[in-house]
């Protein structure tokens, strides 16, 4: 979108408006359709937004509206009048348009060319200022108020405007009207929304977007990971892994298992080589906490881990000369999590999985618990708890060293 430049080499501006704009599911579309159609879609987006912004552009006879970087599925444009009311008018009624008519149409092109996938878009506003420094630079600015509405931007729920308090301050009232304050402020910045849909949903939405109260993002999964993928993950040990079950069965099962391919056992048996030690804790299946869990999960555990702990002294026997040690502990506490870890003391990494109840209505295996995925880089707090509650049960006076 051309918009002839007015800005000085070397010259600060103040009341600038940046506006980002995405398209969410760019991804999917891509992937899962034939590269015309993804293109011609996306073209129609781009050209969508770039006629908008112009016509509005045109119509409240902004002094300065251009697109700064376009990457295919969206990009940031610059907003800025010697009258700010003008710039502020622009690129909010620029994002209100593209919003409630233009997504609509291009959601029925879809339709039309027969895309697999949905579309949808985010957009976000904040004010600020920035150092020009020539049009060949013009890409390479840098402030924190260009940082806050990318980051901004990421965590709008999706077919929505999000813009900061700054700019909402300077909305006129009719535009104030249209958004509503979210309950969670978004890196120290109130935060207001606009949205055609119920705002209920998208409340829920920024909720699950943003992080409240320190909290963090983690891989979360909703059951058990896969064979390979647990593979993977362990590949990163550098010192140690432990596997704390309850019966192990999936572990022992992995180790001894003669079905090829077998991605786990190849990769312990590799770690082991490299003087990586992997440690063993189940449940002692003699011990009195395992016939009150047993009675709990309404399960044969005492048989499962005997049958565990039989495999595990078969590889046991296998891997005795290998350069890295490996270990079973037997535990008689109760088991209210299971979780692998990967080097407690650098570059750590867990999979740590929480026990849910199991009743009539919820018949959950323990391993198909929910499964998190977190780093000693993520969080360390939540990180130091997992390996505190491990290193416990194996310091415990009660935990025998079975191998």
């Amino acid at each position: 979108m051309p918009s002839e430049n007015i800005f000085e080499t070397g010259r600060s501006y103040n009341n600038v408006y940046f506006l980002k704009i995405d398209a969410s599911g760019h991804s999917n579309v891509v992937l899962n359709n034939p590269s015309d159609i993804a293109d011609k879609i996306f073209g129609l987006f781009e050209e969508s937004v770039y006629s908008t912004i112009e016509e509005n552009k045109k119509w409240n006879q902004c002094e300065y509206a251009g697109f700064w970087g376009w990457q295919g599925d969206g990009g940031l444009c610059v907003f800025y009048d010697s009258r700010e009311s003008v710039s502020s008018k622009t690129a909010i009624s620029s994002s209100l348009n593209l919003i409630d008519f233009k997504l609509a149409w291009l959601q029925e092109k879809l339709k039309e060319l027969g895309v697999n996938g949905e579309f949808h878009i985010r957009i976000s506003i904040h004010k600020g200022s920035f150092l020009y420094k020539g049009d060949e630079k013009r890409g390479s600015i840098h402030s924190k108020e260009l940082n806050f509405v990318s980051h901004l931007e990421v965590v709008t729920p999706r077919d929505s405007l999000s813009i900061s308090e700054d700019v909402y301050r300077a909305c006129t009232k009719d535009l104030c009207d249209k958004f509503t304050e979210l309950d969670f402020p978004f890196e120290n910045h109130r935060v207001y929304l606009y949205s055609n849909q119920t705002l209920a949903k998208k409340s829920v939405q920024w909720m699950s977007n943003i992080s409240i109260d320190n909290s963090f993002k983690a891989n979360v999964f909703s059951k058990r990971l896969s064979e390979q993928n647990k593979s993977i993950i362990i590949k990163s040990a550098k010192t140690e892994v432990i596997d704390l079950g309850t019966a192990l069965s999936t572990c022992s099962r992995y180790l001894v298992t003669t079905q090829r391919p077998s991605y786990y056992r190849n990769e312990v048996l590799r770690l082991l080589d490299a003087g990586v030690n992997y440690t063993c804790l189940a449940l002692n299946p003699q011990c009195e906490i395992r016939k009150i869990y047993e009675k709990e999960r309404n399960e044969n555990l005492k048989d499962k881990t005997d049958w565990s702990l039989e495999r595990l002294k078969s590889f046991a026997e296998e891997v005795k000369n290998k350069k890295g040690k490996f270990n079973v502990l037997l535990y008689s506490r109760m088991p209210y999590f299971a979780a692998i870890l990967i080097d407690r003391d650098k570059d750590g990494l867990s999979i740590f999985a929480p026990y849910m109840p199991k009743h009539e209505s919820l018949n959950i295996e323990r391993a198909d618990s929910i499964h998190m995925l977190i780093s000693l880089s993520q969080n360390q707090e939540l990180f130091s708890q997992i390996v505190s509650c491990v290193d416990d049960l194996i310091n415990d006076k009660e935990t025998i060293k079975l191998i």
